[in-house]
C-alpha cells in the first residue's frame, strides 16, 4: 500500500453519490502542479479522489477552484481509451483526511487585532507578595 498526500485544486465541483449499502462516497478531480527535479516546466498532474462517509460529507462541501490538501491510499488505474484505443493510466487517493485551504475562524469572526499603539499589559506587581 502506498500512502500519498496530495495539495491541489479542484478541478470541478465534487460529484456526490451513494454506495449500494447506501453510505455517501463523493468522487472529484484534483490538479496538482509538479515541478520536476531538472528545474523543467510545471507540469500538472491529475489524481482523482474518492471520499467515503464522514470524508465524503468534508468534500461535498468544496467547489470547483477551491484548494485542497488529501492523504490516503494510492492506487494506479489503468484502462483503454474508448475512442482512441489507447492504453491509459491514471492515479485514484482514496481519501482518510482532506484538509481545506480555507481559512476559517469559529464564528466566523476574524481575529481581533491589538490597536498598534497599545501595548500588552503586564501582570500587576504588588510589594506585599513577596515571598521573605
Amino acid at each position: 500500500m502506498i500512502h500519498a498526500s496530495c495539495y491541489g485544486r479542484l478541478a470541478k465541483d465534487p460529484q456526490p453519490r451513494t454506495t449500494a449499502n447506501g453510505k455517501p462516497m463523493v468522487t472529484a478531480s484534483l490538479a496538482v502542479d509538479v515541478t520536476p527535479n531538472n528545474g523543467d516546466v510545471q507540469e500538472t498532474l491529475w489524481v482523482s479522489v474518492l471520499a467515503f462517509g464522514k470524508q465524503a460529507e468534508v468534500l461535498a462541501k468544496h467547489a470547483k477552484g477551491e484548494m485542497i490538501a488529501v492523504t490516503g491510499r494510492l492506487t494506479q488505474n489503468r484502462w483503454r481509451d474508448k475512442t482512441s484505443g489507447e492504453e491509459r493510466a491514471g492515479f485514484s487517493l482514496m481519501a482518510d483526511t482532506i484538509i481545506s485551504s480555507r481559512t476559517v475562524r469559529p464564528g466566523g469572526g476574524k481575529r481581533k487585532r491589538q490597536a498598534p499603539n497599545q501595548q500588552p499589559t503586564a501582570p500587576v506587581f504588588h510589594d506585599d507578595e513577596l515571598p521573605f
